[in-house]
């Protein structure tokens, strides 16, 4: 959060520019962008995945080109947008986290970070996300 600060500088939100791959190399493969969808009255209604790191494509499957209503289930699409229109809400970044127990071992915490980031500094047209898996122990 504070490398994104940092960039940011006095700007509302931070430029897809304003993002360095090499400064993140160690973060790319649990990366995410996304190109949010507004309705009429601006409200975030889904959002099209235009990137997705090798390791999240290697433990769920590539979504790269889809857009979240139509690659996830209804409970993970249902926390994504969520999570998205909270940013959008407080003009900031989240943290959305869930714990995976309904498949086999090993159960999984899943944290995600969503950063709202703007073309002009001001007006949201992407997410950065990055993903972090933690293994629960019974």
């Amino acid at each position: 959060m504070t490398y994104f600060a940092k960039k940011r500088g006095n700007a509302s939100f931070n430029r897809k520019s304003d993002v360095s791959p090499i400064d993140l190399k160690p973060y790319l493969p649990w990366v995410f962008l996304y190109e949010p969808h507004f309705d009429a009255d601006g409200l975030l209604v889904d959002a099209l995945i235009t990137l997705q790191g090798s390791d999240a494509c290697g433990v769920y499957r590539d979504c790269t080109g889809g857009k979240v209503t139509e690659v996830h289930p209804p409970l993970i699409r249902d926390r994504v947008l969520s999570s998205m229109r909270h940013a959008v809400d407080i003009r900031g970044a989240v943290i959305g986290t869930s714990e995976e127990q309904n498949m086999t071992p090993p159960h999984v915490r899943v944290n995600i970070m969503y950063i709202p980031m703007a073309k002009d500094g001001e007006t949201i047209s992407h997410f950065f996300a990055y993903m972090r898996l933690d293994e629960l122990h019974p």
